[in-house]
């Protein structure tokens, strides 16, 4: 009988330890202090924000593109507007991504053997305590890596840099979803050449 209680007291301590490590995100529209507004002019960067016409699962950011503060790069007119596939197979990462805070998105090529211009889509962001995570959210849908890898090619030197456009709460019907602006940098030309 004591061992039988010595396991359920221990089972017991497991579980609450894995739940303090790994605690169960969830999101919920109160949490993430929406704004709804008329024009995206009416807030400012980095606060999420929803249009009065908007679906009630969609949150939008307004942000600058990581490169665009840095002295050294220049962007290009090539920007794309895409969707992030593969979120369902990473589903917690997206949701915990999007109930954070200092939302980042960087794009990484990672070809692979059917997929020789696949770009992986990575998020960085701060959890409700603070803690940084990075995580991959999924991948750009191959034809619009096809079509991005293409112009990097023929850039040399260029370089990537995104910043998320659109996420979409999950909902008793829909899950969660991403779209990001991906624009191309080209280093800033010396004034001596």
């Amino acid at each position: 009988m004591e061992f039988i209680f010595a396991l359920i007291v221990l089972f017991g301590l497991w579980m609450i330890f894995r739940w303090i490590r790994h605690p169960k995100q969830t999101i919920s529209e109160s949490e993430l202090n929406i704004a709804l507004c008329e024009s995206p002019d009416d807030v400012d960067k980095n606060v999420p924000f929803r249009l009065i016409d908007d679906s009630d699962n969609m949150v939008r950011i307004k942000q600058d593109y990581p490169l665009s503060s840095n002295d050294n790069w220049v962007q290009t007119d090539e920007e794309w507007y895409v969707k992030v596939s593969g979120v369902s197979y990473r589903k917690d990462s997206v949701i915990w991504f999007i109930a954070g805070t200092s939302h980042e998105i960087e794009v990484v090529r990672e070809p692979m053997p059917d997929y020789p211009d696949a770009l992986a889509v990575y998020g960085r962001w701060k959890d409700k305590y603070g803690k940084m995570y990075r995580q991959q959210l999924g991948y750009v849908q191959d034809y619009d890596a096809q079509e991005i890898s293409a112009s990097l090619r023929k850039s040399k030197g260029c370089r990537l840099s995104a910043k998320p456009a659109m996420m979409f709460i999950p909902t008793k019907d829909k899950s969660p979803g991403l779209r990001i602006n991906v624009a191309l940098f080209e280093p800033r030309k010396s004034k001596g050449a």
